[in-house]
């Protein structure tokens, strides 16, 4: 099977086939989009099953990028930790949105230090919600700058691929007269594609691979 390479420099110079993360990611995305679809859980279900979803999906970027066995269904996690999951997501939501209202810096702060909290309860299920934020704030010291840029630079690709499938329908408007469904559906297509297959996993491995280095170097500093 063909690989797909992105970014080697900026993580570690080492080339990764990202399929796997890819197909993880549409196969929580449907799942969640079917959900909404029930209608006796109105938007509730597919919320829940988000926060429920998150965890699971760095989980298993998490054992791909430590060269652990993985199969799809490591997403779905054992129910029990969908509370403290739950618990986590809402604390978290509310730092950042109550940060964001403040300065808006506070809250970019705040999302950037609680980043590790989705592999930190995915590799310890016994520890409580507190202890997941607090071992996350203290994981990110050093990595927030990197995490920020990580995440500016996927929302870049994104609009910036947005932009450049505009434009190419424009041209062709130009000279032949598009109808406006096609613009709506040709940047969508192109938007979809682009955060599921690029931005996306370009995202969690960098995040990941920051978790694992901060590890790696506590547990250094121990011994």
């Amino acid at each position: 099977m063909d690989k797909i390479y992105f970014l080697d420099s900026f993580l570690d110079n080492k080339p990764r086939a990202i399929w796997d993360i890819v197909f993880a990611n549409i196969i929580a995305i449907v799942a969640i989009i079917l959900s909404a679809f029930i209608p006796i859980f109105s938007l509730a279900l597919p919320i829940i099953l988000f926060i429920y979803l998150e965890t699971g999906l760095w989980g298993f970027v998490l054992k791909k990028e430590t060269g652990k066995s993985v199969k799809f269904e490591d997403i779905f996690l054992p129910l029990k930790n969908i509370i403290k999951a739950f618990c986590v997501f809402v604390l978290k939501t509310v730092m950042f949105i109550f940060g964001t209202v403040l300065f808006i810096v506070p809250g970019i702060i705040s999302a950037t230090t609680y980043a590790f909290t989705p592999m930190i309860i995915f590799e310890s299920p016994d520890l409580d919600a507190k202890g997941v934020l607090m071992l996350s704030k203290e994981l990110s010291k050093g990595y927030r700058l990197k995490i920020l840029f990580a995440f500016l630079l996927c929302l870049t690709s994104i609009c910036a691929t947005l932009s450049l499938a505009f434009y190419i329908v424009f041209i062709f408007d130009v000279f032949f007269e598009v109808a406006s469904f096609v613009y709506i559906v040709v940047v969508l297509t192109v938007g979809i594609f682009e955060t599921l297959v690029m931005a996306i996993p370009m995202y969690q491995i960098v995040i990941v691979d920051c978790f694992i280095d901060s590890k790696n170097k506590k547990v250094s500093c121990k011994d």
